[in-house]
């Protein structure tokens, strides 16, 4: 999977996304997750030192449903979305 240098607070309600470094990924994810109704509480991006391929850890306000996440993998930029519940504040 690579390495990604990205630091970030491992708490709470995370969206993991790898995707290809390419413009306007972030958008996208950004108007899926506003129309679903999710607020970002932050975001937090690296891209791979070797390859064209990035990653996004979304610190969100609720869990997105299975429906979301499909969605979120149907983009065609998106290689992967997993979500983690790290709990705390």
């Amino acid at each position: 999977q690579g390495e990604f240098p990205l630091e970030f607070r491992p708490c709470g309600q995370l969206l993991v996304v790898r995707n290809e470094d390419v413009p306007g990924v972030v958008g996208k994810l950004g108007r899926l997750l506003g129309d679903a109704r999710i607020n970002i509480v932050d975001i937090h991006l690296a891209r791979h030192p070797n390859e064209e391929v990035a990653l996004a850890v979304l610190r969100l306000e609720q869990e997105p449903s299975a429906e979301v996440l499909e969605s979120l993998v149907a983009l065609p930029e998106v290689r992967e979305a997993r979500t983690v519940d790290l709990g705390g504040a």
